[in-house]
This record gives structure tokens, C-alpha cells and sequence, in this order.
């Protein structure tokens, strides 16, 4: 520290002068313990000069009052240091200190009063006027034209006293400055704390969820920052809490790096916010002393019948709860309790506003169609919804966002999605963008379900991409290919096109085969590897239907062999529909030919063992003998795999004959189809049956198995007859008539068409 090592230099002896430079440097940077042990170890070396014994002193002094701004020290000692020393640095340091300790006990007028009657006046005593006292106008004029000829002690009190009259904009600038020319721990920290008063000052006000990317990125970029401080500080440095307790609280205790630092450090985090820290401690450390505490009754509750029957009664007795007694009873209550207190007018408590007063009535009786499906799309949430959404928009800022968030799942889960989106339209504002949080996610996926893919449309495009997951992304592809605006569609599909989500793939599939980009769909299935897939999913089966239907066969039967060999039991039904899919193909490439080579796998044999006809899949070297498989190096695989056709052949007590022998794919299709048709318990609309090659014979056989009396039914009202036929029997060739009709008549039902086609 510069204005340090002058007087360093000039009046410690050489031995000491490093040991002294590092305890400044310990004090400065906020390790204190560290600073203390080294001014002990030196102090109690003999015959020190006075200014030495001094200045050990007055190190100790300030390494109080940095760890304690009210930490206990002797004006007497200070007073005699400065009126004694013939040294001006000495003299300026305790001067500072001395000054500082007036302040905090008697004020600025007595602060001034001895600043003014002291000759001597230093860079310490400098910094702590420029911190207390100096006029906005004096510190900004420093600041733009005297900043160059400061120290940095005054330095930093220049940036305290900016703070002071909350000039954060110029602080931060002389933060930066600070940073360049004075670089250590603890001007970052400095610095750290300019860059959050500012932004503080910019969102004051502001929700977390409702913030644009660029306020969003602000915080996240001052909370790394922080974490790198607080890693190198090892979690020593106090002044970081005021950094990490309100960025917890702001971001809707979002971040688990910082919840990691309150659990370890929840004394601290007391310090800044005591009410905060009690409600930390029951909810993440298991505190068990606040017995009033819901999350407390609640534990107590599940062990306790008696008490919990108490607790019930007791919110259930008052026609006038508040929301927190409603969310504990609700996790509570098993039967119509609750509901029955809601029918006789029950409430919850809400400020003087009439809108506060209709969401807590909302919050009611969506509780009502949740817990009873017979009243659901009551009539009276209609009236509370309705009377809501006539409100201005500018009302329901003082809503808050966590609580809409909550009645929008509230919403979604009974099926009002319209209603859900009503209430979103009128919470968000007008902003020119936003970053994808957890209230636009929700507002976005309740456009895109309610079928208002202009309004989807609109906010997608405000909502910065930073954060935005790509099921958004796959839905505003969605729309796109569905009312062909194609220069839109493939304009997202080049901004994301190493995304691997399968179903943003499929439809990149749709859209190329819409624009006629062959060379584009061949690219795409080629960057596909059917290895990479570890799990059956829904995804993966209609990316698979997609590709197999575009003609790439191979893609079908690669997967399928490889999902039945992994498990047989598990993937038999996602192995089915591929291989049915293939058989239905028409259109195809390459003439689909089962590759007789696939790795791991020998062939598949049809085979007769004693009398009783099995097909199995022959898998090279493996130890796996089941129903379904055999190891190549098992007797009856190498007896079956050197046998003629309906050869018969003896394998200790077995008499196999060889029927087939067939590529994988064809025995891994037939084992598919007979595990399913075992396992069909009448759910499945899958039926197998055998059927004797004479022609005659076979259309017996399938006779039998046709109903022998059609039942009497309106084919337009049957839900398995696909839609488009079903409304050209509606009204064949008026396609907007049939679809009015299938609108307005309640007998039609229309299932949700796939997105993507």
C-alpha cells in the first residue's frame, strides 16, 4: 500500500518492514485473524523504538475497528499518540482513528471541531473527511478532476462518501479507477459493492421475474463475482453478506451456491437479516426451537393426531384466516373440512385493496375444483376471474409475482388454461423484453396450450434467449411450420441447430420436407447415431415414426434391434410400434433389406425343440441364455448354426430341428409382437394371429376374428376414426362448415392434435 510503504520504509527496521507490509496488507483485505497473530508475534519483540511500539498499537486499533465498527477504544491513547509522535504519519493514522471513534460517539459537528484544531493532516485523516462529511458537489468535483492525485486510503474514502449521498454511478467509476491503479482483495470487494449499490438503485422496486435479460445478467455477474471473493476470503470476510443475503432474497432464493453459504454461515447471515435467518434455520437446518413456526406444526402434526385435529380447529374456527394459516391447514386437512369452511364464507386476510381481496377469494375456490372434480368450472370462478380482468393493468403491480405464479399452477392444474393466460396478460407489463423466468416460461407454455399462438408469438419474441429452455424454442417452431411462415421457422431452426432435443429434430424434419430441402433431412438423419439413445421415450418414438416415414428404414431398424437386445421385457412395445411402422412405410429410400450384420448379433433362428416351436436371437460370445436369446458358444447355438433346414439333430436330450434361420431384425420383430400380444390385457388395440397359407382357409380365419354384427354408430362421433375423415362425413367437400359443426356440436369430440403434425 503506497502511502503505507513510505512510512515503512522510513521508520521500521529492515527486518520487520515485510512482516508489517503483510499485516497492513491482512487488515486492508479483511483478514483480520491473520493480522492480529502477526501484530502479537512482533509486538512482543523487546526494545522497539516508541514510533514502532506506535504503530503495533495503532495496527491493532484499526484491525478492531475494520472487524467491529463499535469495537471499544481508548480516546486517551489515541489523543496521546497525537499529540506525542514526532512522526506525521504516525500523528495522521491515529489521528484518523481518533476521528472516527468522535464520529461514531459524538457526532460530525465534534468529529469537526478536532479535525479543525489538529495541524497535522494526512491522507487518513483526508480519506475519512472525504467519507463523513464533504457535499455532493465537492466529492463529484474530486472525483471528475483530483482522483489522480489522491491515495488509496483517500481513494476509498472518496467511494464511501460517494455511497453516503448515493452518487452510485460516479462511485463506481472511482471503484474502477481504484481497481486499476491499486489492484488487491480488498479494492474488488470495493468495487464489488459499487457495482450493487448502482444496480440496486436501477431495479429498486423491481421483480426478479419480471427483470429484462440485461438487469437479469447484471445480478448473475455480481453473484459470481461474489463467489469468487467470498472462495478467496474463505468465508471470512463479514461485508460480503450484504451482497449475498439480499441477492438470495431477490432471486427468490433460487441460488443454491448461495443457500450453501447461509447454511454455513447462518450467524452472519443473522447479522444482516434476523427474521431472514430464523425462517433459514427451520427450513434448511432442521431447527426445531420455533414451535410456533407452520414448518414445526407441521412436523409435529404427522406424529401427533391429537394436536393436528387442535390445529385444524383452531385456523378453522376464525371466518377470517391469513395465507399462511391456509397453506398449513391445506397440507393438513384429508377431508371436505376446508372446502365446507370456504361454502360458509371463509377468507383469507388481504390489505384494504379490492384486487388483493378477489385473488385471495380466487386462491379459495380454485382450492374448491381441485379437491372436488364435480365443481369444476364453476360459475363463481368465472365471476372472480372476470371481475379480475377488468381491473387495470397497472393495479396488479402490487401483486406479487410468486403469488400469481402460484395461481397460474393453481389454474393449470383444473384445466384453465384460458384463464390462466387472462389473468398473465393483464400482470405483465409492456416491457420491451424480458428474461425467461419462471412466471414468462409458465405464461408462454399457457399461450402456446390455449391455442393463442399470435399473443405466444408476440412475447417469444421479447423474451431474450439467454435463458429460454428449448421446449419454447420447439414451440415457436411449432407455430411457424403451422401457419407456414417458413422464412421464420428456418431462420430459428439455423439459430439453434446443434440443439439435440428430439423434438425440436422431428419438426426440423417437418420443415425441411415442407420447403423441400432433401439434402437438408439427409444431413440431419446422417448426424443421428441410434447408439446415443439409452431410454425409450415418447420423443424418441415419434422422431423415429418421422424419420422411418421420410423413408429412412435403417434408422427403425438399427433402433429396434438395439432397444430389444437392452430389454426385451421393457422395450417390447416401443420395439412393436417401430417395426409396425417400418411394415407401413411407403416410401422408402433404399428397398428395406434386414442386414444380416449387425454387431454383437449372429442371426435369428426359428428352431423345434422337442416338438416345441421357439424363435431366439443367436448373440455372439455372450453368456445371456434367455427366452428371447442364446450365447453363440451355448451346444444348441452352434448345433442350430451348423444344421441344414429341418435337419434333426440331437443335443443330449433335446431334438432340435432347424426351421429358419433369419437376420436379427426379422427375429427381433417376431419375438417384439409376441411379447406384446402376451401381454395384452385387452388395453391394447394390438392383435397377432396366425394364418394358414391356403387363401381359402386364411379369409376364414380372419372372419372369425371380424365382429359378426357391426353395432349401430355414428362414425363422426367415434374418436378412434381419424378427424379429417370424420369431418368429411360431417360435411364432405365444406371443410369450414364441418369444422363449426364439430365445434358446436357436444357430442364431437376432437382429441388435441400433436404439435408438429
Amino acid at each position: 500500500i503506497e502511502n503505507y510503504n513510505t512510512f515503512i520504509n522510513l521508520t521500521v527496521p529492515e527486518d520487520l518492514r515485510e512482516p508489517v507490509k503483510e499485516i497492513l496488507s491482512d487488515i486492508s483485505n479483511r483478514k483480520i485473524v491473520d493480522a492480529k497473530k502477526k501484530i502479537d508475534l512482533i509486538a512482543s519483540i523487546k526494545n522497539q523504538t516508541k514510533e514502532v511500539n506506535d504503530l503495533f498499537l495503532l495496527l491493532r486499533i484499526k484491525a478492531d475497528l475494520v472487524e467491529d465498527a463499535n469495537s471499544h477504544s481508548e480516546f486517551s491513547i489515541l489523543n496521546e499518540i497525537v499529540l506525542s509522535s514526532n512522526n506525521e504519519m504516525i500523528k495522521d493514522l491515529s489521528l484518523s482513528l481518533l476521528l472516527r471513534l468522535e464520529f461514531n460517539k459524538f457526532g460530525k459537528d465534534r468529529m469537526m471541531d478536532r479535525y479543525n484544531a489538529t495541524d497535522v493532516k494526512g491522507p487518513f485523516s483526508r480519506a475519512l473527511l472525504l467519507e463523513l462529511t464533504l457535499s455532493e458537489e465537492v466529492l463529484q468535483e474530486r472525483a471528475s478532476t483530483g482522483k489522480h492525485g489522491l491515495t488509496e486510503e483517500e481513494l476509498i474514502g472518496l467511494i464511501s462518501g460517494l455511497f453516503r449521498v448515493k452518487n452510485f454511478e460516479t462511485a463506481l467509476d472511482v471503484a474502477i479507477f481504484l481497481v486499476d491503479y491499486f489492484p488487491s482483495y480488498n479494492s474488488r470487494v470495493i468495487h464489488l459493492f459499487a457495482r450493487g449499490m448502482l444496480l440496486n438503485q436501477d431495479i429498486v422496486g423491481d421483480d426478479y421475474w419480471l427483470l429484462s435479460q440485461k438487469e437479469k445478467d447484471r445480478i448473475t455477474s455480481l453473484i459470481e463475482e461474489t463467489l469468487k471473493l467470498y472462495t478467496e476470503s474463505e468465508g471470512n470476510d463479514f461485508r460480503l453478506f450484504n451482497v449475498i443475503v439480499p441477492c438470495y432474497l431477490f432471486t427468490k432464493e433460487s441460488d443454491e451456491r448461495l443457500r450453501d453459504i447461509c447454511k454455513k454461515n447462518i450467524e452472519s447471515v443473522d447479522k444482516i437479516d434476523h427474521e431472514f435467518a430464523n425462517d433459514f434455520r427451520i427450513l434448511h437446518l432442521n431447527d426445531q426451537e420455533q414451535e410456533s413456526h407452520p414448518v414445526n406444526i407441521i412436523k409435529k402434526c404427522q406424529h401427533d393426531n391429537a394436536y393436528k385435529d387442535s390445529v385444524i380447529k383452531g385456523v378453522l374456527s376464525n371466518d377470517l384466516i391469513s395465507l399462511s394459516d391456509f397453506i398449513l391447514v391445506r397440507g393438513l386437512i384429508e377431508d371436505t373440512s376446508l372446502i365446507d369452511w370456504i361454502d360458509k364464507g371463509g377468507l383469507l386476510q388481504t390489505d384494504t385493496a379490492k384486487l388483493s381481496e378477489l385473488f385471495s377469494k380466487l386462491k379459495l375456490y380454485l382450492y374448491v375444483e381441485q379437491n372436488d372434480v364435480s365443481r369444476r368450472n364453476s360459475k363463481i370462478v368465472d365471476d372472480i376471474i372476470e371481475e379480475i380482468v377488468n381491473y387495470d393493468s397497472n393495479d396488479f403491480k402490487s401483486i406479487n409475482s410468486t403469488f400469481i405464479f402460484n395461481i397460474s399452477e393453481d389454474l393449470r392444474v383444473v384445466e384453465r388454461n384460458n384463464h390462466l393466460c387472462e389473468i398473465m396478460g393483464k400482470y405483465f407489463d409492456n416491457k420491451h423484453s424480458y428474461w425467461c423466468s419462471p412466471i414468462v416460461y409458465q405464461y408462454l407454455i399457457g399461450l402456446f396450450e390455449t391455442g393463442l399462438y399470435q399473443a405466444f408469438s408476440s412475447l417469444y419474441d421479447i423474451v431474450d434467449n439467454t435463458d429460454k429452455p428449448i421446449l419454447i424454442h420447439t414451440m415457436a417452431l411449432s407455430i411457424y411450420y403451422s401457419h407456414n411462415e417458413m422464412e421464420k421457422a428456418l431462420s430459428l431452426i439455423e439459430e439453434h441447430n446443434a440443439n439435440q432435443d428430439l423434438d425440436f429434430i422431428r419438426l426440423k424434419l417437418h420443415v425441411f420436407e415442407k420447403s423441400g430441402d432433401f439434402s437438408a433431412i439427409e444431413k440431419v438423419v446422417n448426424n443421428i447415431d441410434y447408439k446415443n439413445f439409452n431410454e425409450p421415450t415418447n420423443s424418441l418414438l415419434r422422431l423415429s415414426d418421422k424419420i422411418i416415414s421420410l423413408g429412412y428404414t435403417s434408422f427403425g431398424h438399427d433402433l429396434a434391434i438395439k432397444f430389444f437386445l437392452d430389454s426385451p421385457e421393457k422395450n417390447y412395445m416401443f420395439v412393436s410400434h417401430i417395426c409396425l411402422r417400418i411394415m407401413m412405410s411407403n416410401r422408402s429410400n433404399h428397398e428395406f433389406i434386414p442386414s444380416d450384420d449387425v454387431e454383437g448379433v449372429v442371426c435369428g433362428v426359428s428352431y423345434n425343440d422337442n416338438g416345441k416351436e421357439l424363435t431366439k436371437i443367436i448373440v455372439a460370445g455372450s453368456s445371456i441364455n434367455s427366452n428371447y436369446f442364446m450365447s453363440s458358444d451355448s451346444p444348441v447355438a452352434k448345433v442350430l448354426l451348423n444344421s441344414k433346414l429341418d435337419e434333426v439333430n440331437k443335443v443330449g436330450m433335446k431334438r432340435l430341428i432347424l426351421k429358419e434361420r433369419m437376420p436379427p431384425y426379422v427375429a427381433v420383430l417376431r419375438l417384439a409382437h409376441e411379447i406384446r400380444n402376451e401381454s395384452n390385457d385387452g388395453t391394447d388395440l394390438f392383435q397377432s394371429i396366425s394364418l394358414p397359407s391356403d387363401p381359402e382357409e386364411m379369409i376364414n380365419v380372419i372372419k372369425d376374428f371380424l365382429p359378426k354384427k357391426e353395432p349401430k354408430q355414428d362414425l363422426n362421433i367415434n374418436e378412434n376414426i381419424p378427424v379429417n375423415f370424420r369431418l368429411d362425413l360431417i360435411a364432405k367437400n365444406e371443410q369450414v362448415k364441418a369444422s363449426l359443426i364439430s365445434l358446436t356440436d357436444k357430442n364431437i369430440k376432437i382429441k388435441d392434435f400433436e404439435a408438429g403434425g
